[in-house]
């Protein structure tokens, strides 16, 4: 079971995409594919004050908000995800 589970892995990787390096400040890092979509995207941006009024979203949005006031840290990324623009740079 195990070895046609590793089978299976090495099948599913081997034949997939070579990653590409770069160097940045003498660290090595992969350079990301672009059929790899980025978590957020700038024509996304503007959307996210709505979609932080979704119903189903007010929970974790009350959560955070409660955490916001209590650490100085969270408050200042949570004042800052609320002046989002389309505009600000990634």
């Amino acid at each position: 079971m195990v070895c046609a589970a590793v089978a299976i892995f090495h099948t599913a990787f081997a034949a997939g995409p070579q990653i590409q390096w770069t160097t940045a400040n003498d660290v090595r890092l992969p350079v990301r594919r672009l059929s790899i979509p980025a978590l957020l995207r700038a024509e996304h941006v503007a959307t996210l004050p709505a979609r932080l009024k979704h119903p189903v979203l007010q929970p974790a949005v009350e959560r955070l908000q409660a955490q916001a006031r209590k650490s100085p840290q969270l408050r200042v990324e949570w004042d800052a995800s609320s002046t989002w623009s389309a505009e600000t740079p990634n």
